[in-house]
């Protein structure tokens, strides 16, 4: 199978590693900010800098001509979305299948990338979401995640069927796509949790509430809220709300620890994606009344309108409820 993959970034090259060791034959489009020709002197990224990547993989840059591949991996962050979508990228990648590894909000308003793309694009769109460490997975370390699509990608599956990466189909591409996005919020918070030292008990209370506030954003899209118990969804959350290789984790671990928001996020090796969702969450919650609680908390430590000590008095003080789910 001939891949291309979009992204320069962790997941991208992890994905790219698991692939290449299927026998795949990897491309790994770069901008103008990677040097294709060192990548592919050395075989090296400097995310993984202890590691030779598979022989399989090449590098190009993303404005040449390269024919067309069987299968076009996105793993774009999502604020370089339309940065990477000029027409003549997609005049290339017409008719292309798509699979899209980014969980984050698309340029237009409060939409997954990966169900934004399946409507803007006309090319097969298939979404991958669920509880996986770039850092692991290209160890090839055991996993299991989730392939959104309406239909079933038999050739993705395929090629995945002997890898360390089990996959499980979904013709949810909203439920899986909202899953992947809205973790990240929570993500932040459960590292403020972490960071100002509020126990495991408090840590366990964050993750739960928060998969009621995502089963509210869930119900006000019209989202199968079933897929919010599978990997795509509680899955996702479990682990990046607790593993400190979590981008979103490690930004609200450190905000608790008094740095500010520019500082904290000038420490990430790569992007917090939980942030924009966090923007647009709060204006969605605005605008529909949708009951978002912890996210409103979260945004108000990160903005210094409360500290964390007055978000958690707060949040306990809130009414009572009828009932646990509500």
């Amino acid at each position: 199978m001939k891949v291309h993959v979009a992204g320069f970034g962790s997941w991208g090259i992890a994905f790219s590693n698991l692939l290449a060791k299927q026998n795949a034959d990897i491309t790994i489009l770069t901008t103008s900010f990677e040097d294709p020709q060192i990548f592919n002197d050395t075989k090296s990224h400097p995310l993984f800098n202890n590691l030779t990547l598979h022989k399989n993989i090449k590098a190009s840059s993303k404005d040449q001509d390269l024919g067309k591949p069987d299968l076009l991996v996105w793993a774009v962050p999502t604020k370089f979305t339309t940065q990477w979508l000029d027409k003549d990228f997609i005049k290339r990648y017409s008719n292309v299948d798509i699979l899209v590894l980014s969980k984050g909000l698309s340029p237009e308003g409060f939409d997954p990338i990966g169900n934004w793309l399946n409507r803007y694009l006309k090319n097969d769109i298939y979404i991958l979401s669920g509880p996986n460490f770039a850092t692991e997975i290209i160890h090839g370390m055991p996993a299991a995640t989730v392939i959104a699509g309406e239909k079933r990608p038999t050739s993705i599956e395929k090629i995945l069927k002997t890898s360390s990466l089990r996959t499980y189909y979904s013709n949810d591409i909203l439920g899986v796509s909202l899953g992947g996005i809205l973790k990240n919020v929570y993500a932040i918070g459960s590292g403020m949790v972490d960071g100002a030292n509020l126990g495991k008990s408090a840590r366990a209370a964050m993750i739960s509430r928060a998969l009621v506030e995502m089963s509210r954003v869930f119900e006000h899209f019209n989202a199968n809220k079933e897929t919010l118990w599978g990997l795509a969804g509680l899955g996702d959350l479990i682990l990046t709300a607790t593993g400190k290789d979590s981008k979103n984790w490690q930004l609200g671990n450190q905000i608790a620890k008094g740095l500010s928001l520019e500082k904290a996020l000038g420490n990430l090796t790569g992007e917090s994606e939980g942030i924009r969702t966090l923007k647009g969450l709060i204006d969605l919650s605005e605008k529909t009344n949708v009951d978002i609680p912890l996210a409103c908390a979260i945004n108000n430590v990160i903005h210094k309108e409360h500290t964390i000590k007055d978000a958690v008095k707060d949040l306990l003080q809130r009414p009572s409820k009828k009932t646990e789910i509500e």
